[in-house]
């Protein structure tokens, strides 16, 4: 039990070495299931509208808490992200919490207080029931999966000869295709995805040419029925993070609306885990919306073991 008087909370900025590896230190050692590093928090952070880093030492020097502060004007419905990490050996934990939310209100006071824009928080299931007391609603619930890539846990390998996936690497010409797969299907997807549109810079930017990991955007073709052309069915991403050396992570994965209940999801996730494991991975994970049954039912299908899951709370700091 770290036992000191309750910490308070300092702001400071990114360049600060010592204070960002303290805090991506404690992210990493309670949820490493999300782990990061230094590197990558600074480089997501500093994508954004505007944002803060806080920090909350205890007398003896122990980290207490972390807080990240941001928005971006990027979204289709602007709004306060909010990202709070508390120390479970920490003395009075609800009281950072009321720190946090009073750093909120007085950081971004319009957008946290008015009526334009709800905050919106990023957390495990650890601090839900505390924001719940303060009116905050859960709107999504992401599940989060993970499978070993071996040869005894890989699905059989898809045998179809009319499907194949590429990356933009291999076809650059496909990119605004991949942009308009991707939007369609964070529309389509259960949750706030509708509200997640990056424009085609932002997510070029972030999925593209981020050189904080390594991105493979993959698009799966399927030949015409004359094989006279290969059209573009589906869309997926697979991410490796520097943070977690051989697991390889696959964002959106989506079917073209047009293509959609044609069974072509599941051939499409069997092509993603062989090529990761041809990659050289060793574990695969991925994430859903609760209400997501289709892709929850096609991951079950593959094997894929539960993990923590992420809630996003909304509301208004009032």
């Amino acid at each position: 039990m770290i036992t000191s008087m309750t910490p308070q909370f300092t702001a400071y900025h990114p360049d600060s070495v010592a204070d960002m590896a303290a805090s991506v230190e404690l992210l990493n050692r309670l949820k490493p299931h999300r782990a990061s590093t230094v590197e990558e928090t600074r480089g997501r952070l500093a994508q954004e509208t505007r944002f803060q880093l806080y920090l909350a030492r205890t007398d003896t020097g122990d980290v207490a808490a972390t807080l990240e502060l941001a928005t971006s004007d990027l979204d289709l419905e602007p709004m306060l992200w909010l990202a709070a990490l508390v120390n479970p050996d920490a003395a009075a934990p609800q009281q950072l919490l009321e720190q946090v939310a009073t750093i909120a209100r007085s950081w971004a006071p319009n957008e946290a207080s008015g009526a334009t824009r709800p905050v919106v928080v990023e957390n495990d299931a650890d601090q839900l029931a505390w924001w719940t007391a303060q009116g905050f609603v859960e709107s999504e619930r992401l599940l989060q999966v993970e499978l070993d890539l071996t040869p005894a846990t890989l699905p059989a390998a898809c045998d179809r000869t009319d499907l194949r996936i590429v990356t933009i690497a291999e076809r650059p010409d496909l990119l605004e295709v991949a942009y308009r797969l991707y939007r369609e299907g964070k529309a389509d997807a259960p949750g706030d995805g509708a509200f997640d549109q990056p424009t085609f810079d932002r997510w070029r930017s972030d999925n593209v040419t981020l050189g904080l990991q390594s991105e493979h955007e993959l698009v799966l073709l399927r030949s015409s029925s004359d094989h006279a052309a290969e059209i573009p069915v589906g869309y997926a991403s697979l991410i490796a993070r520097k943070a977690r050396p051989g697991v390889i992570r696959h964002g959106l994965t989506t079917i073209a609306r047009e293509a959609r209940g044609e069974r072509l999801a599941c051939e499409f996730k069997s092509l993603l885990l062989h090529r990761a494991y041809e990659l050289g991975f060793t574990r695969i994970g991925t994430s859903n919306e609760v209400t997501n049954i289709p892709m929850r039912r096609v991951n079950d299908a593959m094997g894929f073991e539960p993990m923590p899951a992420m809630l996003i709370l909304r509301g208004k700091l009032t």
